[in-house]
Formats: C-alpha cells, structure tokens, sequence
C-alpha cells in the first residue's frame, strides 16, 4: 500500500484495514495518523508477521537510492540528479533481478548488509525477541527439515494414502 493512502484515509477520517500498519511502538494500528509515525507493514503482513520481514522496500530503495533508507536520508546529495540536495523522498517499487545494472554490485552488497544489520538491531516488537529478514524463517525451516523430516498433516498423509491405494502404487515411507 503507497504511504500516501494512509494521508487519504486519514483525511477522510477512515480506519486502515487490519494488518496495514503499526505505530511507532510495533503495535498493530487503524488510525492512518498513528501509522504515518509507525510503519506500513510489509505486503499486508499481520503486526507479529511485520516484526519478522522487511525485504521488498529493501530492494526497491537500495535500485533508487530513494530516502526511505537510513543512509539515503543522512546522503548530502541524490546520486542520481546530483542538483538535488538530499534523495527524494519517494521511490517506485522496482525489483530489479540483476542488481549490477543499477548500481555497482560491491556497493549494493554493502548498501544491503547496512540496511539488513540496522533490520536485525532495531527495537523489537512487543511480544518478539528477535527480527527475521526475508527468507530467514525459511531458511532455519529448511536446515530443520533435513535433519528431522519434512512435517506432513494427518490428513494429508491420509490423502496420500488413499491416492495411492486407488491408483494401486505402493505407499512405502523410510
């Protein structure tokens, strides 16, 4: 959702959807005037979700070098029209999928482990110990699952069981 929807919504004195937003606490929030001093939350996550993601916004400012990272605000001027005195303060959502025909990889790399250190160290939300970048919790899923096995539901492997018994394959699991 663009930030300027919730100056709209608070204009109009209308409440955010659940799961739009937080207030500068890490508490989920209606109120658009309380969350333009919080944060959007990313890709309509719910507020426990949002303390543990933030990657889209990421890639989108690290491409543009727009004003919405903690070193593009403090930059003394845009890279990219350098009679700016300070980046804009708004960006276009771009994920580029090679990154090295924006900007130069080294420095996009580094750009990135700041912004993603600075995710990790921030305060966290009531409630969470800990802040997870995107495809972290996947990750430590993944290592879980080759170790212990892949969690199947009952009645999924039920299913699978029937499936098999009615296409007259073996159901063999070592």
């Amino acid at each position: 959702m663009p930030r300027g929807k919730l100056e709209v919504y608070g204009r109009k004195e209308k409440p955010l959807n659940a799961g739009w937003a937080i207030d500068e606490n890490g508490h989920e929030t209606l109120d658009p005037k309380v969350a333009l001093k919080g944060a959007l939350l990313p890709l309509g996550a719910s507020a426990s979700k949002a303390a543990a993601t933030k990657a889209t916004d990421s890639a989108c400012w690290s491409t543009s070098y727009a004003a919405c990272s903690r070193a593009a605000r403090s930059a003394p001027i845009c890279r990219c029209r350098p009679t700016v005195p300070s980046p804009a303060r708004f960006h276009t959502s771009s994920a580029p999928s090679r990154s090295d025909g924006f900007r130069d990889p080294a420095q996009f790399k580094a750009d990135m482990d700041t912004e993603l250190r600075g995710f990790k160290e921030s305060a966290k939300s009531p409630g969470h110990d800990r802040i997870y970048v995107a495809g972290e919790i996947e990750y430590e899923n993944t290592l879980k699952n080759r170790e212990h096995g892949v969690p199947v539901h009952v009645k999924v492997w039920d299913g699978l069981q029937k499936l098999a018994a009615e296409l007259d394959l073996p159901f063999e699991v070592e």
